[in-house]
């Protein structure tokens, strides 16, 4: 990801989290419970962090929505991406997944 950013899927104290990681692995995010979560604290970071003037005044893409793109699509006749253009529109997904293996490793000891 352009971010230099990645999501980690982790077991903490017996719970799902996730997190976010910087190149290094050094954490540079609060645990959060959810992916939506950890998707909502990475936005707020990226539009934190960015040094031009925002014209965007939510974070929250339109373009997600489906039937809203189409409607927009069909009333300006203008074939437009239906992703997006910033890296924060686009989805992404848990790069390291260590969540799995510490579940296999948890029902290998108890057998």
């Amino acid at each position: 990801m352009a971010t230099n950013l990645f999501l980690v899927k982790n077991l903490h104290q017996e719970r799902v989290v996730f997190y976010w990681v910087n190149k290094l692995g050094k954490r540079v995010s609060p645990l959060r419970s959810t992916q939506n979560l950890a998707e909502e604290w990475w936005k707020n970071h990226m539009f934190s962090s960015y040094a031009g003037q925002e014209r965007r005044k939510t974070i929250i893409d339109r373009r997600k929505c489906f039937n809203t793109r189409t409607i927009m699509n069909q009333r300006t006749n203008i074939a437009t991406d239906p992703v997006g253009r910033r890296i924060t529109d686009h989805p992404f997904t848990v790069t390291f997944n260590l969540y799995n293996k510490k579940i296999r490793e948890f029902v290998t000891s108890i057998n």
